[in-house]
């Protein structure tokens, strides 16, 4: 886990989990000579739409960082399920670390986000075969699934 919350990826994502407006923080020459990018749900979720139902044609450097720092959350929680499938630790053990978040995404009663945005959330999760994510987050939040 300390590794896990280490990574300056899964912070981002936090951070976008966490706020509905934001500046998110960037590395030298990720976007241009910018140190950071103005962050809101209606980014978020622009950024995380189907890449062939893009409705604004290519994805901005923004949209595609956010996708970058999603993709690393969610290949994380991949291999976090996976540890779980071949019990190197447990859920109750996991859970302190994690339920906040999982609920923030998974959790349809949930209000830290709006359904809009925890829908394409969900959407991006299933669109591209998160699927070890999916049962993490189905465990979780009690089978209640969020889309």
């Amino acid at each position: 886990m300390k590794e896990f919350y280490a990574d300056f990826n899964v912070k981002r994502a936090f951070l976008m989990l966490d706020w509905t407006e934001f500046k998110i923080p960037l590395l030298k020459g990720e976007i241009s000579e910018r140190s950071f990018f103005h962050f809101t749900d209606d980014l978020l979720i622009s950024a995380l739409e189907y890449h062939e139902n893009k409705t604004n044609g290519a994805f901005t450097e923004e949209e595609a960082q956010i996708r970058l720092i999603f993709d690393t959350l969610f290949e994380k929680l991949t291999t976090i399920q996976n540890y779980l499938d071949n019990n190197l630790f447990s859920f109750n053990d996991l859970k302190p670390h994690l339920s906040y978040y999982m609920k923030i995404i998974g959790d349809p009663d949930n209000k830290m986000k709006d359904t809009r945005t925890r829908r394409q959330i969900w959407k991006y999760i299933e669109n591209y075969d998160y699927s070890q994510v999916i049962r993490l987050l189905l465990k979780f939040n009690g089978q209640k699934n969020a889309s």
